[in-house]
């Protein structure tokens, strides 16, 4: 009962208490200021990525692992697996590891299909090619 009444006569003091400011006097310009346009002539900024896109290096990693039919699963019907490399300036990569997953049975098997890859597009940086640390999600569905 106290807290409220406590409520009810406090959440409508600061209405009371309060008078209304007048509007600022604010000048407004009556036009935009007007900046050069800017062009670019060459592909600054282009991310790394795969040639083909996202569907093309899924389909890759599909036609290209290979696990054998001896490994016991257990009730593992679902394989997370992050694979973290380094894209050179000619697409190529390098240092290519696993860093997290849950099934570390076939790391061996993922890492051989990332080695065998080539078709990346190396990243640029102020209109340069440069080497691009990529950290890529390997999703598998074991059925």
């Amino acid at each position: 009962m106290r807290l409220t009444l406590f409520l009810i006569i406090f959440s409508g003091f600061p209405i009371f208490g309060q008078e209304l400011a007048p509007a600022p006097d604010v000048n407004l310009p009556s036009s935009r200021p007007s900046f050069p346009a800017v062009i670019m002539t060459c592909g600054c900024g282009m991310e790394t990525h795969y040639a083909g896109g996202s569907k093309a290096l899924s389909a890759f990693v599909n036609d290209h692992i290979a696990l054998p039919s001896d490994i016991n699963w257990g009730n593992t019907s679902h394989v997370r697996t992050y694979v973290e490399f380094v894209v050179e300036k000619d697409g190529s990569l390098s240092n290519v590891q696993v860093i997290l997953t849950n099934f570390p049975e076939i790391n061996e098997f993922i890492l051989s299909v990332f080695n065998s890859m080539t078709n990346w597009v190396a990243g640029e940086y102020s209109c340069e090619t440069v080497r691009t640390y990529v950290r890529v999600p390997i999703s598998l569905v074991i059925k």
